[in-house]
């Protein structure tokens, strides 16, 4: 059985900022960003994102949800990637 290597320069502990659309209702991720300071966000492209939709979970926990994140693992800081569904190709963008 072979093990794949974990795709992120990050370890899978790692902790990032999800939306509860995501952990607790199943929406797909749709945008991910990753910030000057490090941190990566994964959100379901949905308006209105607060504190209180806010979820910290590991890296692993979000490539367990869709592994297709690993498509973006190498995402500069200071960028973007979206895409209209899971699935579809990530359009790269700078960080708005």
């Amino acid at each position: 059985m072979s093990k794949k290597k974990f795709p992120f320069a990050n370890e899978p502990n790692t902790a990032c900022i999800t939306c509860s659309h995501i952990v607790e209702d199943k929406a797909p991720i749709l945008y991910v960003a990753h910030d000057d300071d490090g941190w990566w966000q994964f959100l379901c492209g949905a308006p209105g994102h607060d504190q209180k939709t806010a979820r910290i979970v590991s890296l692993q926990s979000i490539l367990d949800i869709d592994p297709g994140i690993a498509d973006v693992a190498n995402l500069p800081s200071e960028k973007t990637a979206e895409r209209t569904e899971k699935g579809e190709e990530w359009n790269i963008s700078d960080y708005k």
